[in-house]
């Protein structure tokens, strides 16, 4: 405060002086009298000098007081200076109201020293904390800091008991944020990322020098990672046989079975009897013992040893069998096709089932389904109960009933976009798809053929069936062994498209030899096939070559003009369940679908269709043709529609810190400033591929596939390390597994390794 005060030229004793000066000069200019003092006093001293005998005394109290005025004055005068540069001096000093003036100046002044008096005793007290606080700092910066304090008062308190519980563990950790907290506002990364990422690598570098082999391996956790995937491919490829193996070995362990044959004239054992009547029963060409007696009388005796294994439907199992669990694992399959009346019986034959179906394809037919008549009839006691007997299907009655596995991954179709619309528009995206080696800039498997001024007459589309026999000619010869499946949404149709065949066998021996060998191909399911909508369940081909027969029609309104439109009459797949259908042929192809149309999907109209199946279909071609014709954004958002704009099933994870890059973006960056061509997040459905590198050759096929595992996901040994891998080069994918150590600690040999993988970056022209 002292410092302050003398600013200006001031004592803390030399107030009141200076205020009384002030007051005495507010009526009479101080400054107009003051030469005539200052001469008086000069005679005066003279005077006492000359004459000490006279000893002239000062004038009068007044001119005392004046006196004692004006050496206050004269102080100020020597701060003009000073008070000039607060602006506290009067411009005309001269004046009459010069003194009144300076007054008020200095009045406020006086009001800012007590004011920065109290400041400073403020800012002793807060010093000892805040050594950067100074009476320099203004009162809104103490202000700023009050309300800081009030909103951060708990966070504080908080900080300050994990810094105690820091100080336990390590006395010098607040040098250690003090030294963390100075680099706030630097250029580098903030302070915590890099405690993070320091001490990740120190536990890194730890684990690698307390286990020294594995620094030898090229990645850590190797050793291990490989003993487990060696483990698990040896049990997958043990799998593969597993069945048959065990059949055989139990053959061989079997008594039954071992029994040697009965030497000639010796006497028989009771299995030697019942195998030798087996045998003669077996080998009989006239008298034949119904099947049904046969399996009854030795079902117990051997028969079930000698075929452990049956393929039955369930009306013969029902038939064959006694009402007792003669076997001891039953699997159904394709359970959404077997009624309830027809299944349950099967059910008792067996120890354990397995209902196996998908709710979402074709249900049993109900053709002959006869429908209750007394719906208030009253149930009997030891009736099935009408809910069970009701129910659509055995898969659906099981389903609420019994331990329910979903699968979840996808395997018949090679590319994605043969699946994306089941997947997206009957599974709601739940499906598991494998991405194919094929990047966004291919052609996409699902091709477009239009017909042009093709005629819908009596059900059929004759021109139309020419066009499907001509594409599947040519599918043949350019793919001999490629199989083919034609598909086709009513009878009549498929009709027309079997006699084109047989007419083009009859005029061309070049068709003929291709169609003769295809159709004679030694395994049943490359065979080429026509068939109806309802009739493909089970059914796969590489190729699928779908007929609309439908062709426009004009629709004339009072006007005069019209337009052209296709009436939505698709028969089954207009009813209820029509999609279900849809959902079954959209997914039979493996390698490509042809869809062969004489309308555009525009001219559909579904705005009055009862059930959801026409609305599907129409989705389902507009999918199809923007994809043929390299639209892939486009069909994106068709299938964005049709799942209802459902966001990924992917759980949002909360971030380690705010700074936080996952693994393949780094991964990424780092590879895109190389010069390579990278994409993130490479498939259609909830399966990706983290990082895929764009071939430099070919910018329509991925080079290399990279899988980056972080740590935050729940790890499964057999999905990571045997599965997933195995899948993706089934697909033919160049595969690469790393995990964040492998890019903390090796980050160069990372991408050394990718780059021996893919080759040199295609130089970027400017």
């Amino acid at each position: 405060m002292h410092v302050s005060l003398s600013l200006f030229g001031l004592s803390k004793g030399g107030y009141s002086t200076t205020f009384r000066v002030i007051a005495y000069a507010e009526s009479a200019s101080l400054l107009q009298v003051l030469p005539a003092l200052v001469a008086l006093t000069r005679v005066r001293k003279t005077l006492n000098e000359q004459a000490p005998e006279l000893q002239i005394p000062e004038s009068s109290t007044a001119l005392s007081d004046l006196k004692q005025r004006a050496s206050a004055m004269i102080g100020l005068l020597k701060e003009r200076a000073t008070l000039q540069v607060l602006q506290a001096w009067p411009s005309d000093y001269k004046s009459s109201t010069a003194l009144s003036d300076l007054f008020q100046s200095v009045q406020k002044l006086t009001t800012i020293c007590s004011t920065y008096a109290s400041l400073h005793a403020a800012t002793e007290t807060l010093q000892p904390s805040f050594p950067w606080l100074s009476v320099g700092s203004t009162l809104h910066r103490l202000r700023e800091m009050q309300r800081h304090w009030s909103k951060d008062f708990d966070d504080l308190v908080k900080a300050d008991q994990r810094l105690v519980q820091c100080v336990d563990l390590w006395v010098e950790s607040p040098e250690l944020l003090v030294a963390l907290a100075s680099l706030e506002g630097s250029d580098q990364l903030s302070w915590e990322v890099q405690v993070t990422g320091l001490w990740a690598r120190e536990v890194a570098n730890q684990l690698l020098q307390s286990q020294p082999h594995l620094e030898v391996t090229n990645r850590l956790l190797s050793d291990q990672e490989r003993e487990l995937a060696s483990y698990f491919r040896s049990l997958q490829d043990a799998s593969h046989t597993h069945v048959g193996k065990a059949v055989i070995a139990s053959q061989n362990d079997n008594s039954w079975c071992r029994e040697p044959p009965a030497e000639k004239g010796a006497r028989r054992t009771p299995v030697q009897s019942i195998k030798e009547a087996m045998l003669k029963e077996a080998r009989k060409q006239r008298r034949i013992r119904p099947l049904r007696s046969f399996v009854r009388q030795y079902v117990d005796k051997g028969l079930l040893d000698a075929m452990p294994v049956w393929l039955l439907s369930p009306e013969t199992m029902a038939q064959l069998f006694p009402r007792e669990p003669v076997f001891d694992l039953m699997i159904i399959d394709e359970a959404s096709q077997c009624t309830v009346e027809t299944g349950l019986p099967v059910l008792m034959r067996a120890k354990q089932v397995v209902i196996a179906g998908d709710e979402h394809q074709m249900p049993p037919s109900n053709y002959f389904k006869a429908s209750a008549d007394n719906d208030s009839e009253q149930e009997e006691e030891g009736e099935i109960p009408k809910d069970v007997m009701d129910a659509e299907s055995l898969l659906v009655l099981a389903r609420d009933r019994c331990f329910h596995q979903r699968l979840v991954w996808h395997y018949r179709c090679q590319f994605e976009e043969l699946i994306a619309f089941s997947n997206h528009a009957i599974y709601q995206g739940d499906l598991r798809s494998i991405p194919a080696t094929k990047s966004r800039q291919a052609p996409a498997a699902i091709s477009w053929h239009k017909v042009e001024n093709a005629t819908y007459e009596e059900g059929a589309n004759p021109k139309e069936a020419i066009a499907v026999v001509e594409l599947m000619y040519q599918l043949l010869c350019d793919c001999p062994t490629s199989s083919i499946g034609i598909i086709t949404f009513n009878l009549k149709q498929r009709r027309a498209i079997l006699d084109e065949i047989d007419t083009r066998i009859a005029e061309d021996s070049g068709f003929a030899e291709v169609i003769q060998r295809a159709a004679t191909a030694e395994q049943m399911d490359q065979r080429p096939f026509v068939k109806n909508l309802e009739n493909v369940q089970g059914d796969e081909r590489d190729q699928i070559i779908f007929s609309l027969g439908h062709a426009p029609r004009q629709r004339r309104r009072k006007d005069g003009k019209g337009d052209w439109y296709v009436p939505a009459r698709f028969g089954p797949l207009g009813q209820r369940g029509g999609e279900r259908r849809l959902n079954v042929a959209a997914s039979r192809a493996k390698q490509g679908v042809h869809i062969v149309s004489s309308f555009e999907p525009g001219m559909l109209s579904v705005a009055n269709a009862k059930n959801n199946g026409p609305r599907l279909f129409k989705g389902f071609l507009e999918y199809c043709q923007r994809m043929a014709d390299g639209r892939r954004s486009e069909a994106e958002r068709v299938l964005d529609v049709l799942r209802g704009n459902r966001i990924d099933g992917r759980i949002e994870v909360e971030l380690p810190n705010p700074h936080y890059v996952p693994l393949k973006v780094q991964l990424f960056l780092a590879l895109e400033a190389k010069g390579y061509a990278v994409e993130l997040d490479v498939g259609d459905s909830d399966f990706r591929v983290h990082v895929a590198v764009i071939d430099p050759q070919d910018s329509g096929r991925y080079a290399l596939g990279v899988i980056c595992e972080e740590g935050g996901s729940v790890f499964d040994p057999f999905e990571a390390h045997v599965h997933i891998p195995a899948v993706l080069k089934l697909r033919g994918w160049n595969l690469l597994q790393i995990n964040a150590v492998d890019w903390g600690l090796r980050q160069k040999a990372v991408l050394a390794q990718v780059a021996e993988l893919v080759g040199r970056p295609k130089e970027r022209s400017n």
